[in-house]
Formats: C-alpha cells, structure tokens, sequence
C-alpha cells in the first residue's frame, strides 16, 4: 500500500535538512574556490532532492486521501456484510423454531396414533361374536363394525399426517445446515475485510502520528482530563476550555523556503481547514437496531440522553459524522468513549466499543471506521450516541435519516 511512503519521507526530509544547512555555516574567505564549488554542488544537489521529496509528499497526501476512501469503502462492504449475516442468523433462528414446532407435531402425532393402534388391539383381543352363531348379539356386532369403520379411516389420516411431518421435518433440517454453512462463509469474509480495516486505520494513525508533533501529548492531555472529570459534561467542559492550537506539524525542511512554493510540511493527515456549516445528516453508527431513544426512561427514571444500538458482536463502529478526534479511550462506566468535534460547535459521542482504532486529535471522514465493538458468544453488545452542543444533550434523531 502506498500510504507506507509517509514514514520514509519523514525520515529522508531530516537528512537532507541536516545536510543542507551546513552551507551557511562557512564564510566564502574560510574555504578555497575548489570546496566552496563543491559545497553548491552538494547544496544544489540537496534541492533537487527536496524537490524530488516534495513531490513524494503530494504523492503521500494523494495515498492519505486514497487510504479514506478506501476505509469508507471497507466499512461500507463491512456493514453490507454484517448485514447479510444479521439476515442469515434470523432466518436461520426461524428455521430453528419452525423445526422444533415439527418435531413437537411429529411426537404428538406419533403418540396420537400410538393411542389409536392401542385402541384397536384392545377391540381384537374382545372381537364380538359372529351373528350366525349367536344372534342375541347383533347389536354388540353392528357396533364394532361401525366402531372399525370409523377408526379405520383415522388410522388413514393420521399416517398421512405423520409422513408428511417428518417430509417437512427432513426438508428443515437441510434448510438449517445450508444456511449455516452459508453464515460461515458470511462471517470468513466478514473476519478478512475486518482484518483488512485493521490494518489501514492502524496506517492511517501511524501516518498521524508520524507527522503531528503533538500526538503525545494531546492524548496524555486527554487522558489527564478524563481521569479528573466525573460526568461527560464535565469532560466535554474541559476539553473546550483547554482546547489546544491545531496540531503541529514535526519540524521540517526550512532552508529552501524561498525556492520551493510547496512543502513537504503539507504532508496530509491534520485537521483539515473546514468551514463551519450545519451537522448535517448522521449516519449510522454500525449496523444494528433501536433498542433505545432519546428520552426514554431509564430504570433509575431520569430520560435517557443518548439512543442505544444493539449490533452483532465484534460490529465495525464508523464516524457518523465528519470531525476531529477529542477524546478517544476509557471513561469511567463507558468502557471506550469516542468524542468527535465538528467545524460547527457539535459533539458527538459513541460509547460501549471494546476498541478504538484512532488518536485524539486526528481528523476522521463519515463512515471512517473508528472503533470496534465487543466480541461476545452471549447476548448483542450495545453502541450509544450522544449528541451535544455547548455541553446540552441533543436527540440524533433529528438528523439521522429516517427508517
């Protein structure tokens, strides 16, 4: 993957910087005509290999910009995917529960006969006797005949019934065994494209971090700020009252300023210039169902201030919005907690995640996977959202697409 350039770049664009400064180091009346050639030679050499590193960065910021797309891309497939799935395991529940209501049919009709064949032994064994010998019990003879008549055509019937159920039965059991080696191929795909987003979000935020001075400590500022607050408003308080400059980029190349219009310090991957603009429409989070909406009531009776998610275990999370990471890791009760910033003032917040893949400070695209959730054999795991503007807790509702 081309996006693996931008560490080499780095590293190439401080040695060129050590070497090309050196030249002003020396006055021309230190060194003869011979070296003072060589040294222009040597510096001349340096800016064609700058120029050469400038464009290997635009080249890096074109890898960065395809690496998004192909993240949002993954995700997409990812979700398409887990979709799938999703439908399998329903069907394949149904399927369960239709079996179980044959199997059940088939005992009862199975005992329902048993009772009947039961029935008719018990008549063989006291058969009546025959009206020629003795004709005082004609009565008793007209009514066993009635009585085989009459039983004769259940006995028809409810065999019937019987080979039918199990016909129905074997039928659901192949259904049941197709669809579960289909939910196998589903989720060995779905386990490779989980695999493959893992990769470039981990390339994305190397890519950050190689290029952002401040990488460490905006996540050990972050960090600092969750261990002292108690409450998301509060931590949402302090991240705006301690917001720090953009982030810087690692020192870089300055000594051809003036010759060169582009800079390798144009590398990509910091907060991109945005123009403050409405939030627009929320994606989902991941795929899933409503289990809870904003303002519904709580066991402890205070409304909820968030809508909650069931999804599949080990669910792909991504960016519902475009924004800037402010805080990503644990908090308190919220297992991961994940705050995105938008050019417009907003917050929004996604919790219950296992796993994060981003850094705090690092921009992020809609639909960008940014977190994973919990892989459990038990029961769905739940995703929250929570929007806020100036601290207040705000229904996603309204800007999430409906149905």
């Amino acid at each position: 993957m081309r996006v693996f350039r931008l560490a080499s770049v780095s590293g190439l664009a401080l040695c060129l910087l050590a070497g090309a400064n050196t030249l002003p180091a020396q006055s021309q009346g230190d060194v003869s005509r011979a070296e003072l050639e060589a040294l222009e030679a040597e510096r001349d050499d340096a800016l064609q290999q700058l120029q050469a590193l400038e464009q290997a960065g635009s080249l890096v910021a074109d890898d960065l910009e395809q690496l998004e797309r192909d993240l949002i891309s993954a995700a997409m497939e990812s979700q398409r995917r887990e979709e799938e799935a999703t439908s399998t395991e329903l069907k394949l529940i149904s399927l369960r529960a239709r079996l179980g209501a044959a199997r059940t049919d088939l005992v009862e009709g199975e005992d329902a006969l048993e009772d009947l064949m039961a029935s008719l032994a018990v008549s063989g064994r006291h058969r009546p006797p025959a009206l020629l010998t003795q004709p005082q019990d004609a009565n008793q003879a007209i009514r066993a005949a009635i009585l085989m008549g009459e039983v004769a055509p259940q006995v028809k019937q409810k065999t019937s019934a019987l080979t039918t159920e199990i016909t129905k039965l074997r039928r659901l059991e192949r259904e049941v065994l197709r669809e579960q080696k289909v939910l196998a191929v589903a989720d060995a795909a779905l386990a490779l494209k989980q695999e493959e987003i893992t990769q470039m979000t981990a390339a994305k935020r190397a890519a950050f971090e190689d290029v952002n001075a401040d990488a460490d400590s905006l996540r050990q500022r972050a960090e600092s700020l969750g261990e002292k607050a108690d409450s998301i408003r509060e931590l949402i308080a302090a991240l705006e009252t301690s917001v720090p400059g953009a982030p810087r980029l690692k020192p870089r190349l300055t000594f051809a300023e003036q010759s060169a219009p582009t800079r390798v310090a144009s590398r990509p991957n910091l907060p991109r210039p945005t123009v403050s603009q409405p939030l627009g429409v929320l994606a989902m989070p991941a795929t899933g169902r409503l289990v809870r909406a904003w303002g519904d009531r709580l066991p402890g009776g205070e409304k909820s201030e968030s809508v909650a998610f069931a999804t599949r275990s080990g669910a792909q999370v991504s960016a519902p919005v475009s924004g800037r990471v402010e805080f990503a890791g644990p908090f308190r009760s919220y297992r991961q907690l994940l705050i995105l910033s938008t050019s417009d003032g907003y917050h929004v917040l996604l919790w219950g995640m296992s796993s994060s893949y981003v850094s705090v400070g690092q921009s992020v695209q809609q639909g960008e996977p940014v977190a994973k959730m919990a892989d459990r054999a038990n029961g769905e795991p739940e995703l929250f959202m929570e929007v806020r503007k100036g601290g207040e807790p705000m229904d996603p509702a309204n800007w999430m697409k409906r149905g």
